[in-house]
């Protein structure tokens, strides 16, 4: 992750920046592994979860976030 902060760094992408980039605007700041763009879009999901951040509908969710939200709803029906 080390060469991911430095990409930022050198971007000047704060934090709230990077919580609005998607796939392609990571791969733009030179995060070029799929592994590693998913592992930063899973991290910033969970942090906006923590602090109670709205995830919008284009927001990247992670796959197992979306079964789990689908079988909730499917229980409580």
């Amino acid at each position: 992750m080390t060469n991911q902060c430095s990409a930022c760094a050198d971007n000047g992408i704060s934090g709230e920046i990077l919580s609005l980039l998607d796939h392609e605007g990571l791969k733009e700041v030179g995060v070029h592994s799929v592994g590693q763009r998913l592992a930063i879009l899973r991290e910033v999901y969970y942090l906006k979860v923590a602090h109670g951040i709205a995830i919008e509908l284009e927001h990247y969710v992670p796959p197992c976030e979306l079964l789990a939200a689908r079988i909730r709803r499917t229980l409580h029906c």
